[in-house]
């Protein structure tokens, strides 16, 4: 993917050097690649509403948990087709998700709420019948990316909720998550590909 445009995609060469600015709440960096757009959206707050919503700006929540770290909202040629929601968490892993603790903990419910509560009108819009769309939800998984510093076993019960563990950590091998991004767009993909019969 070739980033496009925000933050420092947007900036003009100076005479003495290159500066990076400071990565503000609500920057969005696009990527493109042949007929796929990524936006990705750092800190930013969902409206409660779906009239607050635009095709660039396509989710909304009623839920308490409405500024995730980041959001990755996936086109392809026709509209808006789904989106990855990431938040960075610097703790160790059992402090994200511990389902041994016999109930979730604050976190586990905020990344539940996330995946559950997030929703579109513009989420593959005019594809498929509304009954269908109206029982689909627009963020196909929820990343808690946390720096890794053993190799304790990781409890992948989380991925029943859609939710993925996963390592981020300077100077370590990231092949996992670079192929759990590519699976994320792929199922996306392939979700917006199914075809309908016409009513």
């Amino acid at each position: 993917y070739v980033p496009t445009e925000g933050w420092i995609y947007d900036q003009e060469p100076e005479p003495d050097g290159f500066r990076v600015p400071e990565l503000e709440q609500g920057t969005t960096i696009v990527f493109k690649k042949d007929q796929l757009t990524l936006r990705m959206v750092y800190d930013k707050f969902l409206p409660f509403g779906q009239k607050q919503t635009d095709l660039y700006e396509p989710l909304y929540t009623g839920g308490y948990h409405s500024r995730p770290d980041m959001r990755l909202d996936v086109y392809d040629g026709e509209g808006y087709i789904g989106s990855l929601i990431t938040d960075f968490k610097y703790r160790p892993v059992n402090s994200i998700w511990n389902p041994r603790a016999g109930r979730q903990n604050k976190v586990m419910k905020q990344l539940d709420n996330y995946q559950s509560s997030f929703r579109s009108t513009w989420f593959l819009k005019g594809r498929m019948p509304v009954q269908i769309l109206d029982s689909m939800l627009p963020v196909s998984e929820v990343w808690a990316a946390y720096p890794k510093n053993d190799d304790s076993p990781v409890d992948e019960g989380s991925l029943q909720y859609r939710i993925r563990l996963m390592p981020l950590t300077p100077g370590q091998d990231h092949k996992d998550l670079i192929d759990s991004l590519s699976n994320v767009i792929q199922k996306l993909l392939e979700r917006a590909s199914v075809s309908w019969p016409s009513r």
